[in-house]
Protein backbone atom coordinates (compact mmCIF):
# COMPACT_ATOMS: atom_id res chain seq x y z
CA UNK A 1 0.00 0.00 0.00
CA UNK A 2 1.03 3.43 -0.89
CA UNK A 3 1.48 6.26 2.52
CA UNK A 4 0.15 9.69 2.22
CA UNK A 5 0.35 12.37 4.24
CA UNK A 6 -3.07 11.71 5.83
CA UNK A 7 -4.12 13.14 8.96
CA UNK A 8 -7.29 13.44 10.74
CA UNK A 9 -8.47 15.25 13.88
CA UNK A 10 -11.01 14.17 16.23
CA UNK A 11 -12.06 16.36 19.33
CA UNK A 12 -14.87 14.97 21.33
CA UNK A 13 -16.64 17.29 23.98
CA UNK A 14 -19.75 16.52 25.90
CA UNK A 15 -22.22 18.53 24.77
CA UNK A 16 -23.44 18.92 27.99
CA UNK A 17 -21.22 21.90 28.50
CA UNK A 18 -18.93 21.77 26.01
CA UNK A 19 -15.92 20.20 28.02
CA UNK A 20 -13.43 17.93 26.80
CA UNK A 21 -14.10 14.21 27.03
CA UNK A 22 -10.84 12.48 28.64
CA UNK A 23 -10.58 8.30 28.04
CA UNK A 24 -12.43 7.88 25.09
CA UNK A 25 -11.19 5.09 23.11
CA UNK A 26 -11.09 6.00 18.94
CA UNK A 27 -10.26 3.02 17.15
CA UNK A 28 -9.45 2.99 12.88
CA UNK A 29 -10.46 -0.30 10.85
CA UNK A 30 -10.01 -1.26 7.63
CA UNK A 31 -13.25 -0.67 5.87
CA UNK A 32 -13.46 -4.15 4.18
CA UNK A 33 -11.99 -7.06 6.49
CA UNK A 34 -12.57 -4.65 9.77
CA UNK A 35 -8.54 -4.73 10.81
CA UNK A 36 -7.36 -2.57 13.69
CA UNK A 37 -4.93 -0.25 12.04
CA UNK A 38 -4.80 2.46 15.02
CA UNK A 39 -5.86 3.15 18.13
CA UNK A 40 -5.61 6.53 20.54
CA UNK A 41 -7.61 7.56 23.58
CA UNK A 42 -8.64 11.01 24.50
CA UNK A 43 -6.52 12.84 26.55
CA UNK A 44 -7.13 15.50 28.57
CA UNK A 45 -7.35 17.81 25.26
CA UNK A 46 -10.57 15.64 24.18
CA UNK A 47 -8.14 15.37 20.86
CA UNK A 48 -6.70 12.43 19.04
CA UNK A 49 -4.69 12.41 15.57
CA UNK A 50 -4.69 9.57 13.40
CA UNK A 51 -1.80 10.38 10.46
CA UNK A 52 0.46 8.49 7.97
CA UNK A 53 -2.57 6.63 6.36
CA UNK A 54 -2.27 4.45 3.93
CA UNK A 55 -4.40 4.27 0.66
CA UNK A 56 -8.08 2.15 1.44
CA UNK A 57 -11.20 2.84 3.31
CA UNK A 58 -11.45 2.92 6.81
CA UNK A 59 -14.03 3.27 9.68
CA UNK A 60 -14.16 4.98 12.73
CA UNK A 61 -15.76 3.90 15.85
CA UNK A 62 -15.50 4.90 19.15
CA UNK A 63 -15.86 3.75 23.10
CA UNK A 64 -17.60 6.79 25.33
CA UNK A 65 -17.34 7.13 28.88
CA UNK A 66 -20.41 7.09 30.70
CA UNK A 67 -21.12 10.59 31.64
CA UNK A 68 -21.95 11.79 34.86
CA UNK A 69 -24.15 14.63 36.45
CA UNK A 70 -26.67 17.05 35.12
CA UNK A 71 -26.41 15.69 31.18
CA UNK A 72 -26.13 11.81 32.09
CA UNK A 73 -28.82 10.06 30.28
CA UNK A 74 -30.95 7.75 32.65
CA UNK A 75 -33.64 6.93 30.85
CA UNK A 76 -31.93 4.95 27.74
CA UNK A 77 -31.06 1.89 26.33
CA UNK A 78 -28.45 0.38 24.04
CA UNK A 79 -29.98 1.40 20.07
CA UNK A 80 -31.45 4.66 21.92
CA UNK A 81 -30.08 7.45 20.41
CA UNK A 82 -30.53 10.45 18.42
CA UNK A 83 -27.60 11.52 15.64
CA UNK A 84 -26.88 14.66 13.52
CA UNK A 85 -23.89 15.79 10.78
CA UNK A 86 -23.15 19.13 9.68
CA UNK A 87 -21.05 18.81 7.06
CA UNK A 88 -19.42 22.17 6.20
CA UNK A 89 -18.33 22.55 10.00
CA UNK A 90 -17.73 19.02 10.15
CA UNK A 91 -19.58 18.71 13.41
CA UNK A 92 -21.18 15.34 14.27
CA UNK A 93 -23.09 14.77 17.30
CA UNK A 94 -24.79 12.30 18.54
CA UNK A 95 -26.65 11.16 22.11
CA UNK A 96 -26.88 7.61 23.21
CA UNK A 97 -26.96 5.68 26.85
CA UNK A 98 -23.27 6.87 28.05
CA UNK A 99 -24.40 10.52 27.26
CA UNK A 100 -24.35 13.76 24.95
CA UNK A 101 -21.34 13.84 22.97
CA UNK A 102 -19.74 16.18 19.92
CA UNK A 103 -16.71 15.25 17.83
CA UNK A 104 -14.92 18.43 15.65
CA UNK A 105 -13.01 16.50 12.78
CA UNK A 106 -10.07 18.61 11.70
CA UNK A 107 -7.20 18.47 9.20
CA UNK A 108 -9.09 16.48 6.88
CA UNK A 109 -6.47 16.20 4.23
CA UNK A 110 -6.18 13.86 1.17
CA UNK A 111 -9.76 12.34 1.57
CA UNK A 112 -12.27 11.06 -0.90
CA UNK A 113 -15.08 13.95 -1.39
CA UNK A 114 -12.89 15.87 1.34
CA UNK A 115 -15.58 14.50 4.16
CA UNK A 116 -15.85 11.60 6.05
CA UNK A 117 -19.16 9.66 5.70
CA UNK A 118 -21.27 10.02 9.08
CA UNK A 119 -22.50 6.62 10.58
CA UNK A 120 -24.03 5.53 13.60
CA UNK A 121 -23.97 2.03 14.13
CA UNK A 122 -23.22 0.04 17.34
CA UNK A 123 -20.61 -2.62 17.08
CA UNK A 124 -20.87 -5.51 19.84
CA UNK A 125 -17.81 -7.84 18.42
CA UNK A 126 -16.33 -7.15 21.21
CA UNK A 127 -16.52 -7.11 25.18
CA UNK A 128 -17.32 -3.48 25.16
CA UNK A 129 -19.82 -1.74 22.99
CA UNK A 130 -18.27 0.35 20.28
CA UNK A 131 -20.05 2.98 17.71
CA UNK A 132 -19.62 3.05 14.12
CA UNK A 133 -19.50 6.65 13.60
CA UNK A 134 -17.74 7.28 10.16
CA UNK A 135 -16.21 6.15 7.20
CA UNK A 136 -13.65 7.21 5.08
CA UNK A 137 -11.53 6.81 1.79
CA UNK A 138 -8.01 7.67 1.77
Amino acid sequence: MESNDIIIGMALFSSSKGEQVSGAGVYLETGTDQKLVAFQETGGSGKVTLAHLDKGIYNILLDTPRQTGKMEVKEAWVGDMQVGYHSEKKLFLFQEVTGYFLIRFTKLNNLANKNITPMYELDNRRQKTRILIGKLEV
